[in-house]
């Protein structure tokens, strides 16, 4: 091999990328498929393969698997990240369209969760937001719309609404 990877890794890693393609065609079943399989075999979790498997789940409606997928790619920011991003050269319409749309609702590829773990971990929270909202568990909602940028996000604004007028 060229590269110096193993056959079993440059194989992981086109299954990694075929399941990236299957849940951003919206191939729920596809994405699943591998996605479950990557999960099984992988020893050491990452926050992408965490993440693409929570989508899998959330559309799956297993709200619950959703929910701890999410927690455990959270707990990956706490303990083997530093926050490293400095936003300083991102043009902040970018932004704006990031916390308008959603984006979050696209797999991670281990790159942008390299590059910008700031908003990696928004995405997450955003999607934890839409589980809590199908749960309707409307105290989780509105603790984590408190959380640092959340506010921006036009997914958790709707959410607190709804969570405020249950609440109420």
């Amino acid at each position: 091999m060229l590269s110096g990877k193993k056959t079993s890794e440059i194989h992981n890693e086109k299954l990694f990328y075929e399941g990236v393609f299957y849940i951003n065609s919206a191939q729920w079943l596809m994405a699943y498929l591998i996605f479950e399989k990557i999960i099984a075999e992988q020893k050491d979790k990452t926050i992408p393969v965490l993440y693409n498997f929570a989508l899998c789940n959330f559309y799956a409606q297993k709200y619950k698997t959703t929910i701890s997928l999410l927690n455990e790619a959270l707990r990956f920011f706490n303990f083997k990240m530093a926050s490293n991003n400095s936003n300083n050269t991102v043009p902040d319409i970018l932004f704006e369209n990031e916390y308008n749309n959603n984006h979050y609702k696209k797999a991670l590829t281990t790159t942008i969760a390299e590059l910008n773990q700031t908003e990696v971990k928004l995405r997450i929270r955003r999607l934890l937001i839409d589980t809590h909202l199908e749960i309707e568990n409307w105290q989780e909602i509105i603790r984590l719309s408190k959380l640092t940028d959340m506010a921006k996000c036009e997914n958790v604004s709707i959410a607190f609404e709804k969570a405020k007028l249950a609440t109420q």
